[in-house]
């Protein structure tokens, strides 16, 4: 009885986390009035969620910023395609950008740009003027860091570099894939009609250890059947 609970409740978890997974499931998002933080050029974008929340994993710097509710702060990933303020776009989770702007092709995201806005929305990025008069200069430069890392751009047009620098001492390649079992940052593919408009970061409930149990279900289940037959 115990061993039928416990499996019982693992498979529940397994459940659980296809139901709330990035992968598969259609949601919303609108970019805010004004569109954001930026220099007009580049910077922190403030979109609504509709259908998921992802709130708890922002902190009061990065989420319902100006009283904005129910917002939280992003970058672009992809440099030649657009979006625009007050329109809604239906958005998928995955762990690339998918028909990349600049190369063309879907892009994985990088260890650079998943560690750096991992960072950013817990408000734990050195350097970062999050509540002071710095902060839209502080947002163009990691933007423009992002577009770098993400083969967007082939510099940094000027712009300070020391997010780079960050991630350069912390990876022997920033521009390497990264490994999604070890960050929770997504990337949001957003689409009007049939059209990709881009592709935006997002910090989700997605650790390690949620996924590492989901594959640990599934070897049990395994398991189970073999031992059934």
């Amino acid at each position: 009885m115990r061993t039928g609970k416990c499996f019982g409740v693992l498979l529940a978890a397994a459940l659980l986390l296809a139901a709330t997974g990035p992968m598969a499931f259609a949601y919303q998002v609108t970019i805010a009035s004004g569109g954001g933080i930026y220099s007009g050029v580049a910077g922190e974008f403030t979109v609504y969620q509709s259908g998921f929340n992802v709130l708890p994993y922002y902190t009061a710097q990065t989420s319902n910023v100006n009283s904005t509710n129910n917002t939280f702060q992003t970058f672009c990933l992809e440099y030649l395609e657009d979006i625009k303020p007050e329109v809604t776009y239906d958005v998928t989770f995955d762990t690339k950008a998918i028909l990349g702007g600049s190369p063309s092709g879907s892009d994985t995201l990088s260890q650079g740009t998943a560690w750096l806005y991992s960072q950013f929305a817990m408000e734990t990025l050195n350097n970062y003027d999050y509540s002071g008069s710095n902060r839209i200069t502080d947002a163009d430069a990691l933007q423009r860091t992002i577009w770098y890392l993400e083969d967007e751009r082939s510099g940094l047009d000027g712009s300070s570099n020391k997010y780079l620098t960050m991630v350069q001492n912390l990876f022997s390649d920033p521009k390497s894939d990264y490994d999604p079992l070890e960050s929770g940052v997504r990337v949001l593919n957003l689409t009007q009609g049939d059209v990709l408009k881009q592709s935006l970061l997002v910090n989700t409930p997605i650790p390690a250890a949620v996924w590492l149990l989901g594959a640990g279900v599934i070897g049990l289940v395994g398991v189970r059947r073999r031992m059934k037959s």
